[in-house]
């Protein structure tokens, strides 16, 4: 069931009337939502009437914009995490504000938390029991990493159980504008409180705007676990491109745990080696914790799309499959679901349109935030239809 989207939830910037918010990116209180009208007080005795006030003198400048952030240019990011909960973070004076919000009720904050600051990228990654912030910072080139639980045995807990860093990063880096979001970097959750991240290497990228590299391409696997402890890089992959084109269109799409039990992980790449191809190549390839190939034979099939169409991103579907995203220039992003086997299975709920960020919860109720347009508002739409699917096939 998809929300009517004039019924679309909808939020101020991040803020609460009862827990004092953060302030803002230039050290300013966002704006709170109303509250509820309270009882009337009990009238008091008259008061002697008072004296007026010099009339003020009429001023040509503007009135002072509003303060806190604003979702179309302070860098917010969302996610969802535990089945229940939005993460809402953004620079705030130096540091990053995290705003933890419940789906149940999206205007009321349930929490504020403090993230790892002076970053000149962030990401957060939904967890099995909470989620994984990544600050980077470009001067030293490192990833410095918080990873969050939730407790709901005796009200709600947010805490940061765990921290570290990663030093000598390739990826992300600002000179071939590889990001959190980019190409070949992906982050997802192995076990509770345990994480993944797969970071790529490449010959060369003609163009830093797009996603075309230079052959050969190679993945590594770091994981990180429940305690202040990183093991890795793992080479998982490698791209040689030896059907004579130099160039290919390549990324990371999705990576997950392998179901059942084996202890083995499964990533989605899609590749394109001509950009006028009206269809994509999507190759999964499957790994161990240290780095093992556990199939020397990757699963393909293709995606057919109009030639102009691009596949920015797939969500992992908890119970097998992938919803992946294909976008075009006239109608916007769709998802469309396909099971283990290549098999598609219609799309994911929301209408076809214009959307930043987007994701499931672990139940598979998926969720897009219409790309920002009201400098001091956002809409989320949700779509339950493919709660309980099964795309192990």
């Amino acid at each position: 069931m998809i929300k009517d989207p004039a019924k679309s939830s909808k939020s101020a910037s991040p803020a609460t009337p009862d827990v004092p918010a953060s302030p803002g990116p230039k050290g300013e209180t966002p704006p709170t939502p109303a509250s509820e009208p309270s009882s009337p007080a009990p009238a008091s005795e008259p008061s002697p009437p008072p004296v007026p006030e010099p009339a003020p003198v009429p001023s040509s400048a503007p009135a002072p914009a509003p303060a806190g952030p604003k979702a179309a240019s302070d860098k917010i990011k969302v996610l969802t995490f535990y089945n229940e909960f939005v993460l809402i973070y953004y620079p705030c004076a130096g540091k990053f504000c995290g705003d933890i919000y419940s789906i149940k009720n999206i205007k009321n904050l349930v929490k504020n938390i403090d993230l790892a600051g002076n970053c000149d990228e962030t990401n957060a990654i939904q967890g099995q029991s909470g989620f994984l912030y990544l600050c980077y910072r470009d001067v030293d080139s490192s990833i410095i990493w918080e990873n969050w639980t939730t407790d709901t045995t005796d009200g709600i807990k947010f805490d940061k159980t765990y921290s570290g860093i990663i030093s000598n990063v390739t990826v992300p880096n600002k000179l071939q504008s590889e990001s959190f979001g980019g190409a070949l970097f992906k982050a997802f959750a192995t076990g509770p409180s345990q994480y993944s991240i797969i970071m790529g290497s490449f010959s060369g990228k003609p163009n830093p705007m797009n996603n075309i590299y230079i052959p050969p391409i190679e993945l590594f696997a770091y994981f990180l676990t429940d305690v202040t402890f990183i093991s890795g890089p793992y080479h998982i992959y490698q791209n040689i491109q030896t059907d004579g084109n130099m160039e290919v269109e390549f990324q990371i799409q999705a990576c997950n745990p392998i179901g059942g039990g084996s202890g083995g992980y499964k990533c989605l790449l899609s590749i394109k080696s001509n950009a006028l191809d009206s269809y994509t190549k999507f190759v999964a390839i499957t790994f161990s914790s240290t780095g093992e190939q556990l199939s020397t034979i990757p699963f393909e099939f293709d995606v057919q799309h109009a030639p102009d169409a691009k596949t920015p991103a797939t969500l992992n579907l908890n119970g097998g499959g992938w919803c992946i995203g294909v976008y075009t220039k006239n109608a916007g992003l769709d998802c469309l679901v396909y099971d283990e086997n290549g098999i598609n299975h219609d799309t994911w709920g929301i209408p076809t349109g214009d959307y930043g960020e987007l994701g499931g919860t672990p139940n598979n109720i998926m969720w897009a935030v219409k790309s920002f347009s009201d400098p001091l508002s956002w809409s989320m739409y949700f779509s339950d239809k493919l709660v309980g699917f099964n795309g192990n096939y």
